[in-house]
C-alpha cells in the first residue's frame, strides 16, 4: 500500500530538507543477485500475458541470515490469486540474495520487497513510474534535484513491525533527499515483521522506496 503525504515548502523548507537522522553504516536489507535473470516471459501465466495494460504483483521475500529465500508473501495482488502464487513460486525457485546485515555488519533476517510488473499491448507510456511505498509531494525540490525522484532505503524493523534506523541504499544526485526519505519511513511506514522457520516474529532489515513528486 502506497502512503501518500504532502510536504509544504516555504519558510521552513531549508530546515525540512536538513532533518538529521543518525544511521548505522553497516545496515543493509537483502541484496538481490542478478535479478534480471529471475523471470522470463514464460513465467507469466497465459491469461495474464494477454491482459491489456499493466499487471503487477508486489511481494516480500523473507531471506534467512544464510541468504536463502525462506518464503514469499504477496503485498499487492495482481487481482488473480493463481498469478500471485505463480510469481511467488518463481521467486522462491530463482531468487538469490546476499543476506541482510545489522548495524554491526552481522547477517540477520531480512525482507526483500519489490514489485514485478509487465505491460501487454501498446508500448509502456513514457511517463510510467512503477509504484513506490511512500510518495511525498513537495512544492519545490532541493537545488540540483530533478523530480520525480525515487530513493531506495534499508531500515531496521523490530519483531512487532516498528521501523527504526534507516540508510539510503543508493546515493548520488538524490543525496539531498536521503535524510527526508529515511525520516518518513521511520515515522510513517508500517512494516510486516519477518518470521523465522518456526513462524516466530523476529527482528529484520527491510527495504522500501520513497518517491518525491512535484505538486
Amino acid at each position: 500500500v502506497t502512503v501518500m503525504l504532502t510536504l509544504l515548502a516555504g519558510g521552513g523548507i531549508a530546515g525540512f530538507w536538513g532533518i538529521l537522522l543518525a544511521v548505522p553504516a553497516s545496515l543493509s536489507a537483502p541484496v538481490a543477485i542478478a535479478p534480471d535473470g529471475w523471470f522470463n516471459f514464460r513465467d507469466v501465466p497465459p491469461r495474464e500475458a494477454t491482459r491489456p495494460g499493466m499487471t503487477s504483483v508486489g511481494y516480500g521475500i523473507t531471506v534467512t541470515p544464510q541468504g536463502a529465500a525462506q518464503d514469499c508473501r504477496v503485498e499487492s495482488s495482481s487481482g488473480d490469486i493463481p498469478t500471485d502464487r505463480a510469481i511467488c513460486a518463481v521467486l522462491l525457485r530463482s531468487a538469490r540474495f546476499k543476506p541482510a546485515t545489522d548495524d554491526a555488519g552481522q547477517p540477520v533476517y531480512g525482507v526483500y520487497r519489490d514489485v514485478i510488473y509487465w505491460w501487454e499491448g501498446e508500448p509502456v507510456p513514457d511517463r510510467f513510474l512503477p509504484p513506490a511505498d511512500i510518495e511525498l509531494t513537495v512544492n519545490e525540490a532541493p537545488e540540483g534535484v530533478r523530480l520525480p525522484a525515487t530513493v531506495p532505503v534499508s531500515f531496521a524493523v523490530d519483531s512487532s513491525g516498528v521501523p527504526s534506523s534507516c540508510v539510503v541504499e543508493e546515493d548520488g544526485e538524490q543525496s539531498p533527499l536521503a535524510r527526508t526519505a529515511c525520516s518518513q519511513v521511520v515515522k510513517g511506514f508500517t512494516a510486516i515483521p519477518a518470521r523465522d522457520g518456526a513462524g516466530n516474529a523476529v527482528p529484520s532489515v527491510q527495504r522500501a522506496e520513497v518517491r518525491f513528486v512535484e505538486r
